[in-house]
């Protein structure tokens, strides 16, 4: 689906970078015990559920259908795994950075709206499973130490590096913030994808952060969803380089 989109968006050399990133990273089975555990299947579920409800809320136009086709998905996801609260926190993220667009205001509150609402819904309807309290983290600390570890994925053993794991997702938010990036569908979709796989990573860290500081690497089955982050910076740096490219000429 990602790389079906990045062919939509992209062109010329851009497109055949972005398409030899993709197949490098999942043709890898970083994955494996979502790959061979059967109950874990729920997770390709949930990306799948996930990227096409991000599709038709995030990216889409602002007919109804679309709205409710994403809303539909959204649902999907829900039932599939509880991390589906990360879908609703990417869009209500992505709402925000839309909205400070000259224009665009009432699309981002429409989008952080959906983001606020699928997130609410599956807070509220996710059991509660009074063991895995004993696997939170348990201070700040552990928790940001840990959170650190995945969203510097594929550094996830260095994770001191996720300011440079991440440096073209921060500068690509940090420009629209400021206004200083003229907005686009591709640069939305990074946004999108990255603030989705660190809202994965943001989870793990404070439901299992308690468990996981030994090592401070995640399990190999969060790594299909942190795997994200990297086709997320790598749009970024496309609409960096295409920003930096209109501004130069």
């Amino acid at each position: 689906i990602v790389t079906a989109f990045l062919l939509h968006v992209t062109r010329g050399f851009e497109r055949l970078a972005l398409v030899a990133v993709m197949l490098a990273i999942f043709c890898l089975p970083f994955g494996w015990q979502n790959t061979l555990w059967a109950f874990q299947s729920t997770a390709y579920f949930l990306i799948l559920f996930s990227l096409v409800s991000m599709g038709f809320l995030g990216l889409g136009s602002s007919r109804v259908k679309d709205w409710i086709a994403g809303l539909v998905f959204a649902g999907a996801a829900l039932f599939s795994m509880g991390s589906a609260a990360a879908l609703g926190l990417a869009l209500a993220a992505l709402g925000l950075v839309v909205a400070r667009d000259a224009g665009r205001m009432r699309r981002g509150l429409l989008i952080c709206a959906a983001g606020l609402l699928v997130f609410a819904v599956v807070s509220i309807t996710t059991p509660r499973v009074s063991g895995h309290a004993a696997f939170r983290a348990t201070d700040p600390a552990q928790f940001l130490a840990l959170l650190a570890s995945t969203i510097s994925w594929p550094l996830v053993w260095t994770p001191a590096l996720f300011l440079v794991a991440d440096l073209p997702l921060i500068l690509l938010v940090s420009g629209r913030l400021l206004r200083r990036i003229r907005p686009d569908t591709l640069q939305d979709a990074a946004i999108l994808l990255g603030a989705w796989a660190a809202a994965i990573g943001a989870g793990f860290a404070f439901y299992r952060g308690g468990i996981e500081t030994d090592s401070l690497v995640p399990a190999s089955r969060y790594f299909d969803f942190l795997c994200f982050l990297v086709p997320a910076n790598a749009l970024a740096i496309v609409a960096l380089v295409r920003n930096w490219k209109t501004r130069s000429t």
